[in-house]
This record gives C-alpha cells, structure tokens and sequence, in this order.
C-alpha cells in the first residue's frame, strides 16, 4: 500500500455518508491547485518536479486534520493544453470531504495552460456559505490568460468578506511573487514564495494550519490605542511607503535595504508591505524600492523606543497595455526624457501596472515586426494609461496531421509578407519553432508556412486591429509502422534489419530510414515503397504502402531467406575470402575469414568460388538451415 493509500485509509474512515455542502457554523477550505504544463518542470537542485513536490508536502499535512474536515479542490491546466476555461472543481468543501480531496489531488496529471484567476473566482463561489472561508492557491507562475489576480483580490473582498487567500509560489520566478503577493495582502492572507522541498513542506504545514485549523487561545489583551509603536515594544524600525505626502501606506511588496551608517553591509533586505525590526540605536540609511521608484532617508533610533517613518516614493503608475497575441515575447523598454540612450527598465512585460517615480518617460515595446512608442508625465500618487496600438492583431499557431488527426509538436513556422523588393516578392518578419506560438502583427495580410517531418504546408492569412486570430495548419501527415519476419525455423538469427521508405509516383527518394526491430515514422500522406533487408546480403522483401492523411497504416513484410553456415574443412589460409555468386553472376555474400561463416540468402541458386578459381554449386530452400563443408587445398 502506497503512502496516499494509507493516508486515505485514515481518512476516510468516518467519511462515507458525509453531508452536502458546509454549514454556515463551519470552517471551510479549498485548494486551488495548478496542473498547468509548467508545473512538470524542477527546481534546482530537486529531485521530483514542482508538481510531485506540493503533493509530497500536502500528504502529511492533510493526514494530521480531523476526518470531518472541510476540505475542496479546485484544479486548473491539468485537463487539457491550450484552454483557458480548463478549471475542474474535483470537489465541494463539505463536512468530511477531506478524504474525497486527497484522493482528488493524488489523480491530478500536468498537462496545459494556466487559467488560475478563473480557478480562484470558482473556488470563492463554493465558499459563500462558510462562516470561516479560507483559500490556498498553490501554483508556479502567473495567470497566463490575461487575467489580473490583482484586480480580483479587491473584487473577492468586496463580494466576499471575510474571505482569506494565501498563496504558495513555486519558484524563484519575479514575476510571479509581482503577480501574486498582492492577493493575500489584499485578503489578509500569507504570502510564500518557496524553492526547494523543505521551503515547500514548511509552507503547506503553516498554511494548512492558518486556514483549517482553529488558532490557540490567548489572553484577552488591555485596551490601548492602536499606534504604530505598538508593533514594537523596544528600539528599532518601524516602515511602510506611500506614493505622495498625504496618502496611506503602500498595500504592496516594497524592495527594502536597511544599512547602519558606515558600514557596507546591510542589517536588512527584503520585500515587505511593511517592516517592523529591532535594532541597536544608532543611525541608519534606509532604501525603499518599488518598480522603477525609489527613496532613500537617514533615520535615528534611540534607545528603549521604535522610530517610525513613512517614505515618500514621490511616484505614480503606469498602467500598461495588453498586447493582441499574447504577452510573453514583447520586449518593453523604458527611458526618461533625454536620456534615450541610458534605459531604467527593460523587461518582458507590457500588461499591468509598473510604478514610476514622477518624471516624463518614453515606452518603448518591440515585439516582433511591430513597434510603438509612447511619450508619458508620471505624477506622484496619480495613475497614467498607456494607449495600446490601434493597430496590432494577434496570430496564435498550432499544427495537425489532419482535420481531426493529433497536433505536431515539432514544427518551424515562418510569417511572410508581400514585398517587391525581395527575392521571391516576399519577406519573412517572424518565425517560430515553438508549438503554439503567438505573435502580434500590424493589421494586413500575410503567409504562414509550416514545416515537419519532411512536410509543408502553406496558409494566406488576414490578421485584423485588436483582435487575435487562432490559426490551425494542416500538415497532412500520416504514420507508417514496419515489422519484417522470417520463417520460423531461422527466427532465431541474429542479423541486423535495414528498413527504408522511398516516396515513389515521381521521382524516388529516401523519405526515411531505421534499424529498429519494429519502426514507426512519420511522413506526408502519399505513396511510398517499403523495403526492409536483413543483414547485409540479398534477403529482402518490400511492399507498396498508401499514407493518408491523419491515418496510421501498418505494414508487415515477410523475408523468404535461409541460413547458410560455410564450413572450412582443411587447408587454405583462414583469412582467405570465399565469395558467393547468384545466378546472374553478382557476388551475393563475401564469407570472411575464420573456420566457419554464415549469411541469410534468399531462396536461389548459388555458387561459392575459391581463392584458387574451383567452385561449386548449391540450393537455399526458404527456412532452410544449410551447412557447407569446404574442402580448401
């Protein structure tokens, strides 16, 4: 019995015959687990993926819970590839469904795209009627479906209060902590960001507890007022940021670096809404971060008291624009006025908002054939809205072997467009060996060419203003399967199997080739010539093969041929070659050298010839073992 077995075993006993849904008396928790393709992948350093990592971490935390736990399941990107509706709720929170959800999580697979904002708003809706609501969101990278879990959070807070979210991140990735952190600061939550199997285990037994179990009494506290130095009963820092004077503390991650004045290396660096850390008195250099904002302030701390400081960043947002096509290959360069040559940001992002100290800017965003830039006044604690390109469309690209055949994965993709002044009228602006990949493009008229297997296909696509086209090419490809056997009383021979597959209907040429004891290939639909050859003389057979399109057909060729052994009597020198001739003269067989040699010849007439011109003649019968005695002088 296997570990999610036992696990099982305990939990489900006092499940079954479980009731509906959770009461409003009740505390209720749903996973929301990601099952995208990137998940698959592993840490540094790991030895399982990403995936298998969070199952291992969550096995005993779920064991350690009561049988009656409500417990859902809610997964996403582990159903299909490319979809972004590919959310499943496995199972409800009710009472005593935990057992339901173990069992749930330990059948989710790996497989597409990552729609985990569409997977938090459904999980939200099976937790309406639970008077403690919580939410735990364990994924690797952010929303890549256009979804902002940003603008989300404050949605979830305003139609569900009370309910809290935290958020595991798998990984090391930036963008992902930039995308997520800000749900559980919105919601109340705790934010984890983990790279390895101990940081992943810690976090699942921390969060299971914070959102399933009740917390432990303490001593009810005297009435004081809520001040900041509250935070802080001793000497030390207590910081938060705000974008102007006048306006309240930053509700997000800000990049911290505390130094103590004269001395290089930092007493504190992290990303936190807010800092609280006690320190010695003395006098300190404090850096706050935010995007491409940034304060720096000298602050004194006394003895036995916290000094509390708010920096003003002095800055603004820049709401950026999304891009038809997708978002993942734009490049987004940003200057301030004047000084073009010298960026303060480059990067991979061009939907969502960046913070800017207050300044005028130039945005640039290059993203294959299609550039724009923007000329922007950012002014502290004000948002300013980029205007995406009137002009763009997206083309997202994928490849069959038919209308209703599988998809191609290995592909090279190229775009075209009309132009006079190149060879051929048309020059290529974009290309792809990615499985589905997505470009943004001006509005017009272009060519798409895919290539695969030794196919090509060709498509004349119009691609218009702010919309994204889906584009699947046909590449009318079909799979061949080969076996090749023998009679039965040689089957047990050793010798090596040459498959070829020649196109045939025109002029013949080698499409393919394999030594495999049973091939496949994959080839363009059409009519081929199969020939499959054992050893290296003249058993052979072939047949003619018809591929359609999307089709598998399977060819079996049996090889008429016998087993001839030449056996070397006396005399002669041992490395001398006998050569063996069919009936038309051609040598068949160079027996080599030793006291015996054998060869698969097909059934025939032959001939074997001494070094010193004396011959003779014999007859291979199909199935035949045939030893020869030679007699050399």
């Amino acid at each position: 019995m296997n570990r999610w077995a036992r696990t099982l075993s305990i939990l489900l006993a006092g499940v079954l015959g479980a009731p509906g849904l959770a009461s409003a008396q009740q505390a209720s928790t749903v996973i929301v687990m990601d099952g995208s393709g990137s998940m698959a992948g592993w840490l540094r350093g790991a030895k399982n993926s990403k995936f298998d990592m969070a199952l291992t971490a969550l096995e005993p935390a779920l064991s350690e819970l009561a049988p009656e736990t409500s417990l859902g399941l809610v997964g996403f990107g582990h159903r299909r590839k490319r979809d972004c509706t590919d959310v499943q709720v496995r199972v409800a929170p009710a009472e005593g469904s935990l057992g339901a959800a173990a069992e749930s999580l330990k059948d989710m697979r790996t497989v597409g795209k990552g729609p985990m904002v569409e997977a938090m708003r459904q999980a939200e809706g099976l937790l309406k009627n639970a008077a403690k609501r919580s939410m735990i969101v364990i994924h690797d990278n952010a929303d890549n479906c256009r979804q902002d879990a940003c603008e989300t959070a404050k949605a979830m807070v305003e139609r569900s209060p009370g309910l809290t979210v935290h958020v595991i991140t798998v990984g090391d990735d930036p963008k992902a902590r930039s995308a997520m952190a800000c749900v559980p600061e919105t919601t109340g939550g705790k934010y984890y960001q983990v790279t390895d199997a101990e940081g992943i285990s810690a976090a699942v037994s921390d969060v299971i507890k914070l959102a399933v179990l009740p917390p432990a009494p303490s001593p009810t506290p005297a009435i004081r007022p809520d001040t900041p130095e509250d935070k802080l009963a001793e000497a030390g820092l207590i910081l938060t940021a705000s974008l102007t004077d006048g306006t309240g503390a930053i509700n997000a991650p800000v990049e911290w670096t505390i130094n103590k004045d004269g001395e290089d290396r930092p007493v504190y660096s992290g990303s936190a809404a807010e800092v609280v850390k006690a320190l010695p008195a003395g006098s300190y250099s404090v850096q706050a971060r935010l995007g491409l904002a940034e304060a720096r302030q000298t602050i004194a701390v006394d003895d036995g008291k916290p000094s509390v400081a708010r920096l003003n960043l002095k800055a603004g947002r820049l709401i950026l624009p999304a891009i038809p096509g997708g978002q993942d290959d734009a490049l987004l360069t940003i200057t301030k006025s004047g000084a073009e040559n010298e960026p303060v940001y480059v990067g991979r992002r061009v939907a969502g908002a960046l913070f800017a100290s207050e300044g005028a800017y130039i945005l640039r965003v290059d993203r294959g054939v299609s550039q724009s830039a923007h000329e922007v006044s950012v002014e502290a604690g004000k948002d300013v809205k980029i205007p995406g390109s009137n002009n763009l469309g997206g083309l997202t690209l994928a490849a069959r072997s038919s209308q209703e055949g599988p998809a191609v994965r290995s592909v090279l993709f190229t775009i075209s467009e009309d132009d006079p002044d190149s060879p051929g009228g048309r020059r290529e602006v974009a290309r792809s060996a990615a499985p589905n990949p997505s470009f943004a493009l001006p509005a017009g008229t272009y060519y798409v060419t895919a290539r695969a297997k030794q196919a090509e296909a060709n498509e004349r696509i119009a691609v218009s203003a702010g919309a994204t086209l889906d584009k699947t090419v046909i590449l009318a490809l079909a799979r061949l399967s080969v076996s090749a056997s023998t009679s039965e009383a040689i089957s047990g021979t050793q010798a090596d199997l040459d498959v070829r597959i020649i196109s045939v209907g025109g002029q013949e040429k080698e499409m393919a080739r394999s030594s495999e004891k049973s091939p496949s290939f994959t080839l363009p639909s059409g009519q081929y010539r199969v020939e499959a050859r054992l050893g290296s003389e003249n058993a052979m057979a072939a047949a003619g093969a018809s591929l359609q399109a999307g089709g598998d057909t399977q060819v079996d060729l049996k090889i008429a041929a016998g087993l001839v052994e030449l056996e070397r009597r006396s005399g002669g020198r041992k490395d001398d070659i006998i050569e063996v001739l069919d009936t038309d003269g051609q040598v068949v067989w160079h027996a080599g050298g030793g006291d015996t040699s054998s060869a698969l010849l097909a059934p025939g007439s032959y001939t074997y010839r001494l070094p010193d011109g004396s011959s003779a003649s014999f007859t291979v019968k199909n199935g035949e073992r045939l030893t020869l005695k030679v007699s050399e002088p």
